[in-house]
């Protein structure tokens, strides 16, 4: 038997490797989101697989850089927060010596 380079989705296949409703799927198509497919005949659609396997693996890599963007901001008040903690610990541990600040 020979190894084939992907193999053909039907629409319930997608469906149930994206998690989207036909409708969802069908919108991101017109909006050029979403891979569109092959006509197979007149009116039967089918997705390569490798196509839809690169378009799950690009969506997990947005994420993943959204996820990183939404988090910058929170190292950062969270790096400041520990500067100014320990800019506090030092200012007391001076006081407490007798020496000013």
């Amino acid at each position: 038997m020979h190894d084939l380079p992907f193999t053909y989705l039907t629409i319930k296949d997608v469906i149930a490797s994206v998690g989207f409703s036909t409708s969802r799927i069908y919108e991101l198509i017109r909006q050029g989101e979403f891979p569109s497919g092959d006509l197979i005949g007149n009116q039967s659609r089918r997705w390569k697989s490798k196509d839809i396997a690169a378009w799950l693996i690009a969506q997990s890599e947005k994420s993943a850089q959204r996820e990183a963007d939404m988090a910058a901001p929170l190292k950062r008040k969270a790096d400041q927060a520990a500067q100014r903690s320990a800019l506090a610990r030092r200012q007391r541990a001076t006081l407490a010596a007798g020496g000013a600040l």
